[in-house]
């Protein structure tokens, strides 16, 4: 029997996918089921209701075990994880610790009372008592810990490509190298779609204040009869919301034009730059799983080591000025702490950085063509691409453009041996000094058949489809 505790999204996706292959769930002993909302929980006790099934409220709300002082020191680490993906929603410092406390609490109960030889969490680790406290808990005492990280969308559908994750050795796991018989899911049934998708947001900031506002007051009122003791969990704060949205619509507006304003669309014909693509913030995936994820530590990194005569176009990601984002609760109640004027002041502060118009395609850039819209000619001589980890990399790939990473064992692309992955200043410098030789193009040969053996898909149904095998031997402790 495998001893296990499973860490399940809003749709109990893993456990589904466990109670639904027969042979696999008889040699599991599930420990605990953890889920966000009371709702799942509920349906999952329905049909299994000897099984141990804790919802969010319950882990963050734990008072039944209390914790001791070498305990709150040996995973001080992890209290910075959790309390920096809270601040993506509150200022109420000491409540968040309160939080933190108490879930550690719980999972300090969960692993010390039982013998547990695997945990499965679905999703990235983003920061939540209910992946980085019991994930860096399992690692500490050398129990497996896997995520599974849903990737990329499949064009016209909802299925997602996903990718199996070990947390222990930081290395996602290779699928055939555990069956050679199985097949995965392509990742170029995706890539030109990822290129489409990546546009610009165009729409009249009115139209989407009318278009959204019935959806926000309904979001309102549904929130007011959400239970007290749930708010702190959504960052939910039902009395200002409607304002809030109004005031960031209009912050978001002005952002944008200040961007704009600041940023140019034309580079000069045949001058060698570095693309640094921003990443949308605030992204809990790039807050707690990567080392390098403050962009602008990492673009004056890039400045400093540039060869003489490059520029550095800073691209602002498109859903950055996305009126819709809004409507996340992250995003309402904190973006000007992430993005605001300052923040591109201090980027343009860095020698040999511009901002780059955000509405030009990235594809546009990676391949040098005419803006069929504009008919406005990329005259530049792009050099490279740089950002943390991001799907531009595959577009990277596509089209042969060398690539920095400042975290790529974040994402596949650490497989590819031709990807400049940036650890230290050393790294940097080398990176440079074979670049500057390269003028723009790299062979990245069948990087296509590398990815492939990493993937899983989850169908619109939200159906896991792996072979039990393979997840057995994943499961079972080395």
């Amino acid at each position: 029997m495998i001893n296990i505790v499973i860490v399940d999204a809003d749709y109990p996706i893993l456990f589904n996918y466990f109670s639904k292959n027969p042979l696999l769930f008889s040699k599991l002993n599930i420990i605990a089921v953890c889920v966000r909302q009371t709702v799942t929980k509920e349906a999952i006790l329905f049909n299994y209701p000897t099984l141990k099934v804790y919802d969010s409220y319950e882990i963050t709300n734990w008072d039944s075990t209390y914790l001791s002082h070498e305990e709150i020191i040996q995973y001080r680490s992890t209290q910075l994880k959790v309390e920096k993906f809270y601040t993506r929603y509150s200022n109420e410092a000491s409540n968040i610790s309160y939080l933190y406390y108490n879930s550690l609490a719980f999972w300090l109960n969960i692993f010390n009372n039982h013998k547990i030889d695997s945990l499965v969490v679905y999703d990235f680790e983003h920061g939540t008592p209910t992946d980085s406290i019991p994930l860096e808990i399992a690692k500490r005492n050398g129990i497996t810990a896997i995520t599974l990280e849903p990737a990329y969308s499949f064009p016209g559908s909802n299925d997602l490509i996903s990718a199996i994750h070990s947390f222990n050795s930081n290395q996602y796991i290779n699928l055939n190298e555990i069956d050679s018989h199985y097949n995965s899911v392509n990742i170029n049934e995706i890539i030109s779609s990822e290129v489409e998708n990546k546009t610009s947001n165009k729409s009249n900031m009115i139209s989407i204040f009318f278009k959204h506002m019935s959806l926000t007051l309904s979001l309102t009122s549904k929130s007011l009869s959400i239970p007290d003791k749930y708010r702190h969990i959504f960052g939910i704060n039902t009395k200002f919301y409607p304002l809030r949205y109004i005031l960031m619509l209009l912050f978001t507006y002005k952002l944008k034009k200040y961007y704009i304003k600041h940023s140019t669309k034309m580079i000069p014909e045949n001058e060698k730059y570095i693309m640094y693509a921003l990443h949308f913030e605030p992204e809990a995936s790039i807050m707690n799983r990567t080392i390098y994820n403050n962009q602008i530590y990492n673009i004056k990194m890039l400045s400093k080591y540039l060869p003489k005569g490059w520029v550095i176009y800073v691209k602002e990601h498109p859903h950055q000025f996305n009126y819709s984002m809004i409507l996340r609760g992250f995003m309402n109640q904190k973006l000007e702490q992430y993005r605001n004027p300052s923040y591109y002041n201090e980027l343009i502060k860095i020698p040999n950085v511009k901002l780059l118009d955000y509405r030009i395609s990235a594809s546009l850039l990676l391949t040098n063509n005419k803006d069929k819209k504009s008919s406005q000619k990329i005259n530049g001589n792009l050099q490279a691409v740089a950002t943390i980890n991001g799907t531009i990399a595959l577009e990277c790939m596509q089209h042969q453009v060398p690539l920095i990473l400042f975290d790529s064992n974040s994402a596949l692309y650490m497989k590819i041996p031709e990807v400049f992955n940036v650890k230290s200043m050393k790294d940097l410098m080398d990176t440079f000094d074979v670049i500057s030789k390269l003028n723009g193009y790299i062979d990245y040969g069948d990087y296509i058949s590398i990815v492939n053996q990493y993937l899983v898909k989850i169908t619109d149904k939200k159906e896991l489809e792996l072979p039990d095998i393979i997840m057995e031997k994943i499961l079972r402790p080395q």
